[in-house]
């Protein structure tokens, strides 16, 4: 849903002209990405968000209580995982004019990626997507051991990313 819903991040504003239009005006391309990337990323934070706060309400009023804190730190474990997806979008939108083409890149590089993760535990070190592995740790065994390399490595792959998409754009302007 989510690649489906964010496909056109760039790639609309490209095909309508809104970019050059933007980018003529006193905007720096790092601006307008980082602009794309924080408005989509909490719009995208505030709807699972409530959705996750709505399953641990249905989840305790069914089954019993769950430890609030473990909710929230998978949550937030979990928002890291969803910010490099929401990186990786915003990097197919500038790489590609066709939002069925963005959309299936996007579907089957996060698919593999999250597979990945599952395979072998020295490369899920080096994935974003063993975030979403340790969001499922923290409910499941109240672990509340925080994995400052994942985090780290997520982050290093977010700012890459946005690295990459920023040289794709000028690339496409010029």
């Amino acid at each position: 849903i989510l690649a489906v819903s964010l496909m056109g991040i760039i790639q609309m504003d490209r095909n309508t002209g809104m970019l050059g239009y933007i980018l003529s005006r006193p905007v720096s391309i790092q601006k307008y990405i980082f602009s794309k990337y924080i408005s989509n990323l909490l719009l995208v934070i505030f709807a699972i968000t409530l959705g996750y706060m709505a399953s641990y309400f249905y989840t305790t009023f069914l089954f019993g209580d769950i430890n609030l804190l473990s909710v929230f730190i998978s949550l937030a474990y979990y928002m890291l995982w969803v910010s490099f997806m929401v990186a990786a979008l915003l990097l197919m939108s500038a790489l590609f004019e066709s939002t069925s083409v963005i959309a299936m890149s996007s579907i089957i590089t996060l698919i593999i990626v999250r597979i990945l993760a599952g395979i072998d535990g020295i490369i899920s070190f080096l994935l974003p997507s063993s975030m979403a592995v340790e969001a499922t740790k923290v409910l499941i065994s109240n672990d509340f051991r925080t994995p400052y390399v994942k985090i780290a490595v997520t982050l290093i792959w977010i700012f890459g990313i946005l690295m990459i998409t920023n040289k794709v754009i000028k690339r496409k302007i010029q």
